[in-house]
């Protein structure tokens, strides 16, 4: 399976702008080895009620989560050792082949896929 997990938050313009493409990539891959993950870096006031209203009125289609660990210190380091914490940003993982890219700043789809392509191409 790869993996393409954005970090974002509603309150991020550069953030919002990019959700279209997380769901055409979502649709895209729709059937494929390829998982679509949002991870919401929301502050904890809006969780869950302010954040499922927004997701529901952008007809957002993959699957999102919330970042519990509001400490960046702690999480940022973990998931890429060279985030600086601006988001957006995307991770692109195929941990059955080693590969992972880590993306600070807004992608597109066509980004997105062309990466994700050769990865599924690979044998």
């Amino acid at each position: 399976t790869v993996y393409i997990v954005n970090f974002w938050a509603t309150w991020c313009m550069p953030c919002v702008a990019e959700l279209p493409e997380f769901n055409a990539l979502q649709q895209r891959y729709a059937g494929s080895p390829v998982k679509v993950l949002l991870v919401s870096l929301d502050f904890k006031e809006n969780y869950p009620h302010k954040l499922a209203r927004f997701l529901e009125r952008k007809h957002m289609l993959p699957e999102v989560v919330w970042m519990t660990d509001t400490n960046p210190n702690v999480f940022i380091p973990l998931i890429e050792e060279s985030w600086e914490g601006s988001i957006p940003a995307t991770a692109i993982v195929a941990p059955g082949k080693g590969y992972k890219k880590f993306i600070e700043g807004s992608i597109t789809e066509r980004q997105v896929a062309t990466i994700v392509n050769k990865l599924l191409n690979e044998k």
